[in-house]
């Protein structure tokens, strides 16, 4: 019987030991994997030319000039620039239609009309 106990003991600190190696292994290899990968894998080419163009997409190799004496006005112009492509891609510049005025009335009316009863006035 003592010898059956050892034997299992043996066994189990076995599969212990087996599973600690392959879990560091396996740790290893992934960092490994991550330190001396390729660093701009996650970067993606435009598909078609005109999305290149409308968009302006940078090539994924090229260099971002920045000037390092002058931060904070490169940080400004770059948030005017975002700015600016925000307000020309939603049309933030041009008028409400009349057909969006007309219905942000009506849900105006319709909330009074909701909450009428709840809150009696």
């Amino acid at each position: 019987m003592k010898r059956l106990v050892q034997r299992l003991i043996y066994w189990i600190q076995n599969i212990v030991k087996k599973r600690t190696d392959a879990v560091v292994l396996i740790g290893l290899g992934l960092v490994f994997v991550s330190v001396f990968s390729y660093p701009n894998i996650a970067v993606a080419k435009p598909l078609t030319p005109e999305a290149t163009t409308k968009y302006q997409v940078p090539d994924a190799d090229s260099k971002i000039d920045i000037d390092d004496k002058k931060p904070v006005e490169n940080l400004k112009e770059s948030f005017k620039e975002t700015k600016d492509t925000i307000v020309e891609k939603l049309n933030l510049n041009e008028p409400l239609p009349e057909s969006t005025k007309d219905f942000l009335r009506s849900t105006e009316d319709k909330i009074e009309d909701t909450f009428e009863p709840i809150t009696g006035k």
